[in-house]
């Protein structure tokens, strides 16, 4: 198969919004193999709008694959948009809009590799005019379009680390986002680049108020994405978190706690069916930033307990999901050890009784494993352990009284 013909069936499947694995195999090598041996004006407008949308897309997959080739890319883009400037046609004008965005994206990954003013330049003026284009005659793509223009802006700001590129990156994320249609991924992503083009304005600038826009964007990134794609979501809530903790740690601001225990809340919700471990971890970032809150509104003589609170509530929930008895077994032990904790700080038959259920659950799950318990002799020593402590909680705690 030639590599037009095989372009073309490429770009069909993409189209449909699916390629299989060995499709995109022979692409790839096809345009490694046959590409040197095209001139520009050897290939048809067809076939160099396939190859551009081929090339970006397999460059997504794999960034390292265009190694020194995306610019040659960019070349036959800007070949292809020659050819079809002042053409009168709708479908011709879609078509350099098109281009004009695709060689913007392979700019981009030309301007990381070489770290090069002139590509950063070249791909900023192909979005700009991918944008223009798209607001003349495919308004359906202008979301899309406007997208590109913001990665490239972006990818300037972060490179070259200039603050005016990021204050335009933020401006045109927050344009794209009423351009998009409302797609739950789509919108998510979106969020997502506009909350790193705040974070890249703080980073710039000190401006704290950025990052407090960089938590808004992701918050949101988070909800769009929690159902679509909780992979997504999941890395959205770790940034939530990351900016609640520069926000406390650097910037002093009272809300950097609060921010910071959210974004690990939802990061170990989301986690907690598919990635225990990770799960854990963030748990144990809440758990860490609870105990310090509440250690410090004691020094001022508030006690805040609020996210002692919050922490047993989502540890509860990952409990839930966890797949795994034995791992939900140790994390229930765990959760009882943190109530009982603060049962005996306070003296409060309230967490008195959440600790005696924490201990309930990890018995429960214990005798739920069988046999399988008596073969994990640490499992069977926090048994053992967990019972001595359930029985004195039990003396402990009257469940109809208390606070």
């Amino acid at each position: 198969m030639t590599l037009p013909e095989l372009l073309a069936e490429v770009y069909d499947l993409l189209d449909a919004g699916f390629v299989a694995p060995d499709v995109l195999d022979s692409c790839r090598s096809a345009i490694d193999e046959q590409l040197p041996h095209y001139a520009a004006s050897d290939l048809s407008i067809d076939t160099l709008h396939h190859l551009a949308k081929a090339a970006v897309h397999l460059a997504r997959r794999d960034p390292g694959w265009l190694n020194g080739t995306a610019g040659v890319l960019v070349s036959y883009c800007e070949a292809g948009i020659a050819r079809l400037e002042g053409e009168p046609g709708m479908r011709e004008q879609v078509r350099v809009s098109h281009l004009h965005g695709y060689a913007a994206e392979l700019a981009v990954m030309e301007a990381q590799r070489t770290q090069a003013d002139s590509w950063l330049g070249r791909s900023v003026q192909h979005a700009e005019r991918a944008r223009s284009t798209a607001e003349q005659h495919a308004p359906q793509w202008l979301g899309h379009a406007t997208h590109i223009l913001g990665t490239t802006l972006l990818a300037e700001a972060c490179i070259k680390e200039r603050l005016p590129a990021a204050e335009r990156a933020v401006e045109v994320f927050s344009t794209s986002i009423d351009l998009m249609p409302i797609e739950p991924t789509m919108l998510a992503n979106e969020y997502s680049l506009l909350g790193s083009s705040h974070f890249r304005v703080y980073h710039l600038s000190g401006d704290s108020a950025a990052l407090h826009e960089a938590t808004i964007a992701n918050r949101r990134a988070v909800m769009w994405s929690w159902d679509a794609h909780p992979g997504h979501a999941a890395e959205a809530a770790r940034y939530l978190a990351t900016c609640g903790m520069i926000l406390r740690d650097e910037c002093e601001d009272p809300m950097g706690t609060a921010l910071a225990i959210e974004g690990n809340s939802y990061a170990a919700l989301l986690l907690a069916s598919t990635d225990r471990g990770a799960a854990e971890r963030h748990l144990h970032h809440i758990e860490r930033d609870a105990k310090a809150h509440y250690d410090a509104s004691l020094r001022a003589r508030d006690a805040d307990l609020s996210f002692l609170h919050e922490y047993h509530a989502v540890a509860g929930a990952v409990i839930d999901q966890i797949a795994q008895p034995r791992d939900a077994a140790y994390l229930a032990l765990r959760l009882g050890a943190f109530c009982r904790g603060i049962a005996e700080r306070r003296g409060s038959q309230r967490w008195g009784r959440r600790a005696l259920q924490s201990y309930d659950t990890f018995l429960d799950y214990c005798r739920g494993l069988g046999w399988d318990l008596h073969k994990d002799l640490t499992l069977l020593q926090h048994y053992d352990d967990a019972s001595a402590v359930r029985r004195e909680l039990r003396n402990w705690v009257d469940p109809f009284t208390g606070h």
